[in-house]
């Protein structure tokens, strides 16, 4: 009998341990800088390294050299050179630069955003392994961070680094400054009138073992080889499952991962989990449609903003809302009664009405109750806004949005009474007549993120 292959030569190393112990081996193939980025602030980098097989691993870093640091990293570690070149003949401001120049840049970039307690990106810890170590043998040159002597931020409304102002006014002082702008038009937002919702959740005890029907599926989400995607066949041996028996083990994984993972996260051991088993069961309950889900998405969505980092990032939504929407259609009384218990993270309870609009849309024949449940929710917001009682400022603002895109008309005169409490950031909803305008058009809203299948959003995710 033939001897079987020792596993380091059967199983070609993953992209993450290739970017971990590999990839800052490599010889620099070429590097790429947005033209502008000094009279901007803003620089889109981009570092290609030759691999022995011919293919090439490329990193894409934004950095924000006046004040975020590393705002996103993402990349390929297997790309061909043509697809590589296609990339650059359709990217019009990026210009050839040297790799000194763009290693300074972005460790500079880090180390200014850190002395002000910014973290970069969860995914630049990853992508740090095609930089070379930040030593001597790298000449240093001299990058000026910030602008006019100060930390300066310049943000989309609606975005987090936009709702990161008030923290950072009252951490930097008078070394801070920021706009906020909405079509390139300074916003009069004042970020340190609105303070957030504080978190104050205590959790439940969750269970310290897994023992599921189906143990294969725990093997399965569980498994760091997974992180990006689970294998076709897994997803289909899950999906011809008994529907009750697969939501069910996908809720038990749930409940065990969150009670596994967050002390090491509150205590700052685990920024970003080695695997997605949260994504692929969110993702899978969607496919699911099972109301036995529901308890376990919403026990996320009561986790705390390093929980959501840790295993979600800023594209949450995406995958919380049409899992929501789909285990919660059927029990409309669960997601009304989240929204108004307190402690939550902001973030994770604006999804809330994201859902409830994804099921007003899908399921026509819902749309009725889930305008009442609306309804009872704006008027009883201009009572709580002040204690910040389950809510706060960004919440009911974007809470605003979600309904211009639903299209309430029915809605207007209790949008119109909560934007009168002086509540409202109007640079998350534009004006009154603005909101009216919009709830009134006939454009239709985009929500095409989240109808994705499973392989268009595990395509989205790689990508």
């Amino acid at each position: 009998m033939a001897k079987k292959k020792s596993k380091q030569s059967s199983q070609p190393i993953s992209p993450k341990k290739f970017l971990a112990e590999k990839a800052n081996t490599t010889p620099i193939y070429k590097c790429y800088i947005t033209s502008n980025w000094e009279e901007v602030g803003e620089a889109q980098i981009i570092i290609a390294r030759k691999r022995g097989n011919g293919k090439l691993c490329v990193a894409n870093f934004l950095v924000d050299t006046w004040c975020m640091g590393v705002k996103d990293a993402f990349g390929d570690v297997n790309m061909s050179v043509g697809t590589f070149e296609e990339i650059l003949d359709n990217s019009f401001d990026l210009v050839e630069i040297d790799y000194p120049t763009v290693h300074n840049i972005i460790y500079g970039a880090v180390e200014f955003a850190g002395e002000a307690d910014i973290e970069p990106h969860d995914a630049y810890w990853t992508w740090k392994g095609v930089l070379d170590e930040d030593s001597d043998r790298i000449p240093f040159i001299d990058i000026e961070f910030g602008k006019n002597g100060k930390y300066f931020l310049m943000a989309r409304p609606g975005s987090r680094e936009s709702l990161m102002a008030s923290k950072l006014s009252k951490r930097l002082g008078d070394r801070f400054d920021c706009i906020l702008s909405y079509d390139d038009i300074e916003s009069g937002y004042d970020p340190d009138e609105f303070p957030d919702e504080e978190y104050s959740y205590v959790r439940p005890p969750y269970p310290a073992s897994l023992s599921i029907k189906n143990q294969f599926m725990a093997s399965e989400l569980l498994n760091p080889d997974n992180f990006s995607a689970l294998p076709q066949p897994v997803i289909d041996r899950i999906l011809a499952l008994p529907p009750y028996e697969a939501a069910s083990d996908l809720k038990d994984i749930i409940m065990f991962e969150i009670g596994r993972t967050y002390p090491d996260i509150d205590s700052g051991l685990i920024e970003e989990t080695e695997e997605s088993s949260i994504i692929h069961s969110l993702l899978l309950l969607t496919e699911i449609k099972s109301i036995v889900g529901l308890d376990a998405v919403l026990e996320i969505m009561r986790q705390n903003e390093a929980f959501y980092d840790a295993h979600l990032g800023d594209i949450a939504c995406d995958f919380i809302a049409p899992a929501l929407a789909e285990t919660g259609k059927n029990n409309l009384q669960a997601i009304e009664k989240y929204l108004y218990e307190p402690g939550y993270f902001t973030f994770f309870r604006t999804i809330a009405p994201e859902a409830l609009s994804l099921i007003a849309l899908k399921y026509p024949e819902k749309r009725a109750e889930v305008i009442e449940i609306f309804r009872r929710l704006l008027k009883s917001l201009p009572e709580r806004l002040p204690e910040r009682n389950a809510c706060d400022s960004t919440f009911a603002s974007l809470l605003i949005s979600s309904l211009q895109d639903l299209k309430t008309p029915e809605l207007l005169s209790e949008i119109e009474a909560l934007c009168q409490t002086g509540y409202i950031d109007e640079s998350l909803t534009g004006e009154f007549a603005d909101i009216k305008k919009n709830i009134l058009s006939a454009d239709s809203s985009d929500y095409t993120r989240y109808t994705r299948t499973i392989k268009e959003q595990y395509d989205y995710l790689k990508s």
